[in-house]
């Protein structure tokens, strides 16, 4: 049998299948269900599975056959046990089928009566007709269970286990109710509980004794004494226990004791023992509910619900159901700061069974309605659960109390009971032979719909899975809450439905609702889509315009409730403006309309739309505060677009914050038009101590830019030189001037011709000065300063402080137009001032430019020669020292001029050798082999060499204008072969002589040198010195000689003898002026690359070089 249950047990089919009723109620029975259909009856096949339209419950059976009838079963933490009729139990771990055993309890069969298993599934107590026993769930060995000795005599008919208990060997303090009405303490201890060592002297239990003894109800007699010993249930038995303590009052307890007809509460502190002795004295609160008349007497069993299943944690019940003959009695637990003597039942309900039957009675009587009394039933978060002796299982609804499932277990005897695992959610109903199980799957499924039906929204809502249910609940509560006139409410939730726009709004302006119409809107647009922006945007301006007829309307009324409206129409702009879901310009003109200044600015603001704030506060002509927003700003573009017509109300804060700012933000030639605007305050016209002239603030910020921020800009130096022009004082205006020594960047003429427009002369002077004007200058100084003309004059560069390198010349004129102005100055004194001895004066100061001689002309034609005679005299000697040094000069030249003329002849036999086996220095081909140069630095090429290697250095015209050179040169000497001309000079004679010719003066220019001066001669020997050109053997002067006559005996072919000459002269010029490996070619070639790419894109007989340098 064992075996055979293992197998079942692992193989069994829960499948569901087709078939069960609906939601019904009313006492005529759920269904049409024929409550006179007795055990056997059912429909759908003995093996087909039922459940509910929802598929919330099933029913599957479980293919086992126990050998022998079923007298109970209990479940709990995944172990099932049940007991049978031959007196042995059947335990099985439902989370491995293999852990399956068969326990023998008594040979005597018929003696269990029930089996009691606590939470954690480890503790079994069994109650049979001789003792009570206990079994261990780690006892294996023996599989005997252990009699609990102390209770012997007392028939246990329900347990109140510890359920905070975490041992595993102890059950802790647990309760026991016993069939005569007793109430007992006790604990066990299962340690080493499989031997037969001194736990069979002392015991299991560590502690036995009765607590209380629950009195008989009204009217009831108590059963006699033989069968009370066989068994039977006094009135007053304990059918249900159940204890707990409070969360956060561990020693404060609650005791629930069921019979067939009251529910006991009892409520006490710290001890068991302590917590009876109060009801010893005092009664106890119960729930009392007499069986119906004609009803059967019932087991009053106690259903606890404990939380959701797999939570370990939850040691407190929730709510009870308790089964009587009289109906079925729910209450939720409520723990709260209950005293003792009072209950914790709250929300109680005492319902009648859905299911009833028809008494026919004897003559003369009326038919009665008498209810079935289910035998078991099964409380979960939202259903009970009711089983019926034929079968029936009927599962109702918590909250509507309305049956959602019946179903029939296929059974050919009475249904005993249902056994629910509170740590699993598993059911299961059994009969003598047959074991079903009940499935419950998300039950919470459809709660939503429940709580919805009795207006529970919250609940409701709590429990919708779908966005559809969701919507529904808010929908059904905004028209509970709309049809209740509590239009506030109803907005908010209408707000979050999908239910249509028009419909809503349509319906709050029908009742004139405007304000639950602005809180529809707003809660609309918290729960529209943000990608729906023309959607939100007339939302948000039809909001705004109902926030601004209300803001109205309150301010008329001058209501209380004005400036909260006004925070949450501020609130609104605010978050919306974030968004972006406001349209800037219809919210400005919005606002405008409604007159709302303060709020159309505080818009303006949150949108940093800082251009109409200081609009709106100039255009009433309040600077200060426009000047605040402005000094917050970073826009370059509002300082230029305010700045003029706040330069003009509040020049000096403007100016402050201007030179306050980063110099990045603004421009400041961009603020001239604002400068312009600027008009100084005038003095008071009766001025005293204490008052003084305000700055002018447009210079005060122009001299801030020039002196701290560096400015170069022309516009900024030209506007402060106009304003420093037309002020009285000119310290400023010349300390202006005078600091832009090197560097000037304003308009010297625009400055003039304002200094001139002013009449500030000492500036025009300057101005003239700084223009190289130096005579106009010193005219207009002598009018208004003589030291100021004298410092004029002395401008111009003297000659001690040329800058070096620069030429004689510039010397010559800087010192004439010094003299020059000195002169003018003099003549000024003389003339104008007739002062003689003044003139003198500026001899003695400026002897290095003025004589005596030059300041005569001035004089008038009848003066005393005592003031200046000296000074005659002195310039004599100096003319007659000048005369002496020229004379010392020429003497000097003569002699250089004989030295020159020495080296002159020996230049004439200067020459060159040139051995046999001397290559060109490009090619390195024998030098002999054609025409060559040969240069002083000893380097030889030949001529062709030479002018390719020039080509290859200098620009494309001079190369041009060589090849052409030498094409010329080429023709005319294939004419002249042709012919029997005379052959042209070669070139390099020709270039070797022609350089020496040019390079060397003739004597024949001596004389003229001599003749010019000391000057003449000196440049005369510094071209007679000047011989680097190449030069030639004597041997090839020779030829030379020779080939001129040739050809000027024969002209009539080719070129003339001159022209050739001419011709050859040029190329020398240009191939032959210096070495290409000495003179400047070399030099500058440093920074050529060795390979032109240029070049080689030109010349493809290049490219294969240019590849070679690839890497």
């Amino acid at each position: 049998a064992t075996m055979d249950l293992m197998h079942a047990w692992d193989s069994a089919s829960f499948s569901g299948g087709g078939g069960g009723g609906g939601s019904h109620g009313g006492s005529g029975g759920p269904g049409g269900l024929n409550p006179h259909q007795g055990p056997g009856h059912h429909g759908g096949g003995p093996h087909q599975a039922q459940h509910d339209e929802d598929g919330i419950f099933s029913i599957s059976k479980v293919e086992y056959s126990p050998p022998r009838a079923i007298v109970d079963l209990v479940t709990s933490n995944n172990i099932l046990v049940m007991a049978l009729e031959n007196s042995h139990i059947i335990r099985l771990d439902l989370s491995d089928a293999a852990d399956l055993e068969d326990i023998e309890v008594n040979r005597s069969p018929g003696q269990i009566r029930r089996l009691f298993l606590d939470p954690t599934g480890n503790h079994l107590i069994i109650s049979t007709l001789e003792e009570n026993l206990y079994l261990h769930r780690s006892w294996k060995g023996t599989k005997k269970p252990r009699a609990l000795s102390k209770t012997k005599g007392v028939f246990i008919d329900s347990v109140g286990w510890d359920l905070e208990n975490t041992e595993v060997f102890t059950t802790g303090t647990i309760l026991i109710g016993g069939s005569q009405g007793g109430i007992y303490e006790l604990n066990i201890d299962a340690h080493d509980g499989g031997t037969l060592g001194a736990l069979s002297l002392r015991g299991l239990e560590r502690s036995f004794r009765q607590l209380y003894r629950l009195p008989l109800p009204s009217g009831a007699v108590a059963p006699s004494a033989a069968a009370l010993a066989a068994g039977s249930d006094a009135p007053n038995a304990v059918h249900g226990l159940c204890w707990f303590r409070f969360p956060h009052q561990p020693t404060k307890m609650c005791i629930l004791a069921s019979g067939a007809t009251r529910l006991y509460q009892f409520v006490g502190s710290n001890t068991f023992e302590l917590l009876f002795q109060h009801y010893n004295d005092n009664p106890p609160d119960f729930q009392e509910f007499p069986a119906l008349p004609g009803a059967p007497t019932v087991r009053g069993e106690l259903a606890v619900y404990m939380g959701p299943p797999g939570d370990a944690t939850i040691r407190t019940p929730k709510s009870i159901a308790w089964l009587t003959g009289a109906g079925l009695f729910m209450a939720n637990i409520l723990l709260a700061s209950q005293n003792t003597g009072e209950g914790v039942l709250d929300d109680s309900a005492h319902l009648p069974y859905p299911v009833t039957e028809t008494e026919m009675p004897g003559p003369g009587g009326r038919p009665r309605v008498v209810p079935i009394v289910p035998v078991s039933v099964v409380l979960t978060e939202f259903h009970f659960m009711l089983l019926y002796p034929n079968g029936l299982c009927l599962s109702q609804s918590r909250i509507t109390n309305d049956v959602v499932y019946e179903g029939r277990f296929p059974v050919s005897t009475d249904m005993l009971g249902l056994a629910h695992d509170p740590r699993t959610a598993i059911t299961f109903a059994f009969s003598q032979y047959q074991v079903f199980e009940v499935h419950i799957r998300n039950e919470d499924r459809n709660v939503w719909q429940a709580f919805l039906q009795r207006g529970l929204f919250a609940l409701a809502q709590q429990y919708c899975r779908e966005a559809w249910q969701r919507d529904r609940v808010w929908s059904t509560q905004a028209d509970h809450y709309f049809a209740q006139k509590q239009y506030e409410l109803a907005a908010q939730y209408y707000g979050k439905t999908q239910k249509p726009f028009e419909e809503v709004t349509l319906r709050f302006i029908h009742m004139g609702e405007h304000d639950a119409l602005r809180s529809y809107l707003k809660e609309k647009l918290a729960h529209m889509n943000a990608r729906d922006n023309m959607q939100m945007t007339i939302v948000c301006t039809w909001l705004t315009e109902l926030y601004l007829s209300k803001l109205n309307k309150l301010e008329s009324e001058g209501s209380r409730q004005l400036e909260s409206c006004l925070d949450e129409f501020r609130a609104f702009l605010e978050d919306y403006s974030k968004l972006k879901k406001l349209d800037p310009a219809t919210t400005f003109n919005l606002i405008s309309s409604h007159g709302r200044t303060k709020e159309l600015l505080f818009y303006a603001t949150l949108i940093k739309d800082y251009d109409k704030v200081i609009g709106y506060h100039v255009q009433h002509a309040e600077y200060e505060k426009a000047l605040d927003v402005l000094v917050q700003q970073r826009d370059s573009r509002l300082f230029y677009k305010y700045s003029p017509v706040l330069m003009a109300h509040c020049s000096a804060k403007l100016v402050t914050v201007l030179m306050r700012l980063d110099k990045d933000v603004i421009e400041p030639r961009q603020l001239i038009p604002a400068l312009l605007r600027y008009k100084p305050a005038p003095l008071p016209s009766t001025p005293t101590p204490t008052s003084s002239a305000e700055p002018n603030q447009a210079i005060r910020y122009l001299q801030y830019c020039v002196q701290q921020l560096r400015s170069k800009d022309p516009a900024i130096h030209n506007m402060l030189l106009s304003l420093y022009a037309e002020t009285e004082n000119d310290a400023a205006l010349m300390s202006f001037l005078q600091q832009q020594q090197k560097e000037i960047y304003f308009d010297l003429e625009y400055a003039l011709r304002l200094c001139m427009k002013h009449n500030k002369q000492r500036a025009c002077v300057l101005l003239y000065s700084r223009m190289g004007l130096f005579e106009e200058a010193v005219e207009l100084a002598l009018k208004v300063d003589i030291d100021l003309a004298k410092q004029i004059a002395d401008m111009p560069m003297p000659e001690d402080e040329v800058v070096p390198f620069s030429s004689s010349s510039s010397v010559t004129t800087q010192n004439d137009t010094r003299k020059k102005l000195w002169l003018r100055i003099a003549r000024h004194v003389v003339e104008d001032q007739k002062d003689i001895t003044k003139a003198m004066e500026f001899l003695k100061d400026r002897n290095d430019l003025l004589k005596i001689e030059d300041i005569l002309p001035f004089f008038p034609d009848f003066v005393l020669i005592d003031d200046f005679k000296d000074e005659i005299c002195r310039s004599l000697q100096e003319y007659n020292k000048h005369i002496e040094d020229l004379e010392h000069e020429m003497a000097e030249a003569t002699k250089s001029a004989d030295a020159i003329r020495q080296d002159i002849e020996k230049l004439k036999n200067k020459y060159g050798f040139v051995n046999t086996n001397q290559v060109c220095d490009i090619c390195k081909f024998p030098v002999l082999s054609r025409a060559f140069y040969l240069f002083p630095c000893q380097h030889v090429f030949h001529r062709s060499c030479l002018s390719n290697e020039v080509q290859k250095n200098v620009d494309e015209v001079k190369a041009r204008k060589i090849a052409e050179l030498i094409n010329t040169i080429k023709k005319d000497t294939q004419l002249k072969r042709g012919t029997d001309a005379p052959v042209p000079i070669p070139s390099a004679v020709a270039s070797a002589t022609n350089q020496q010719n040019m390079a060397s003066p003739t004597l024949s220019s001596l004389p003229s040198a001599l003749s010019g001066g000391l000057a003449n001669l000196q440049q005369f020997a510094a071209a007679a010195l000047n011989s680097s050109s190449p030069s030639t053997s004597s041997n090839q002067q020779q030829s030379l000689l020779s080939a001129d006559v040739g050809m000027r005996s024969n002209t009539s072919v080719g070129l003339s003898v001159a022209e050739a000459q001419a011709v050859h002269d040029e190329l020398d010029r240009h191939i032959a002026g210096e070495c290409v490996l000495c003179g400047d070619v070399m030099i500058r070639s440093v920074s050529k690359p060795f390979i032109d790419l240029n070049a080689g894109a030109a010349n493809l007989a290049q490219l294969d070089v240019i590849r070679s340098w690839e890497i």
